[in-house]
Order: C-alpha cells, then structure tokens, then sequence
C-alpha cells in the first residue's frame, strides 16, 4: 500500500486478506513509521513475508544488470558501490532486528523459517526482480 500515513486504514484491511506479503523498504532511508506499522500488523496476523530492499540504483555509481542475480550484480558493482550498499543494508537489516525480528540477505539465509529473507531490488531496473519473484512463489 502506499506509504502516506492516510492510508493506514488500507494497509490494516489489506494485511488481514492476505496470505504472504512483500514489505518494501527504501534503502535510502531504511524503515519508516508507515513501513514499521505495516511490519506490526503483518507480525500480529502471522503473515509470512519477505523485504523488497527497494532503489538499489540509486545507490552511487549502481550499473544496471537486471537479466543477472542481484547477489552477482553486487559483486560486479565498484567497490564504493558495494561499500555503500553494504553500509545500508546493515543498517536496514539493524532496524529491523530494533522491531524484533532476524533478518538477512536473502542468498545469505542460513534458514527460512527463522530468518525473514531481505532482496535487494530496483523498481525502476528491474535488477533483483527476478530473485524476489523466485523467492514469492
């Protein structure tokens, strides 16, 4: 659902009807209050969910690679690009274990049912795409 704080009615319904879900999380700003109730309503409901770790490209010097793994196309970035993405995605993953839950890199994920899988994606390149729909089905 939309991110703006009116929609918290919508975000409360569409969380009771749903049986798995995929809560996006900006990398650049890492969770927000609106994204911090959508994981409390999905905990209290026990849905099962995976993070779309969101706007990969906008991290410095991202090169687009959207038909490759996102986890090779991490490998394949410059070093301060990687540095960068590292930096925020621990910290991302930091917060989200502030909210009580274990979460890792999905290709790093030593056990699904323990740990909640973190994707990295581009909606505007399509990079981890691929990954996230292989890991929803």
């Amino acid at each position: 659902t939309p991110g703006h704080e009116s929609f918290s009615n919508l975000r409360s319904r569409g969380s009771s009807l749903c049986d798995m879900a995929i809560l996006v999380v900006d990398i650049m700003h890492g969770l927000e209050q609106q994204t911090i109730e959508s994981l409390n309503l999905l905990k209290k409901r026990r849905t099962p969910f995976i993070i779309a770790l969101n706007k990969i490209d906008r991290l410095y010097e991202w090169k687009t690679m959207p038909r490759v793994p996102v986890d090779e196309a991490i490998k394949k970035q410059k070093k301060i690009t990687r540095d960068e993405f590292d930096d925020r995605s621990k910290q991302a993953i930091l917060q989200i274990a502030e909210q009580g839950l274990n979460a890792t890199l999905f290709y790093d994920n030593p056990d699904f049912k323990t740990y909640i899988s973190v994707v990295p994606v581009s909606g505007i390149s399509g990079d981890g795409m691929a990954d996230l729909i292989c890991l929803a089905c």
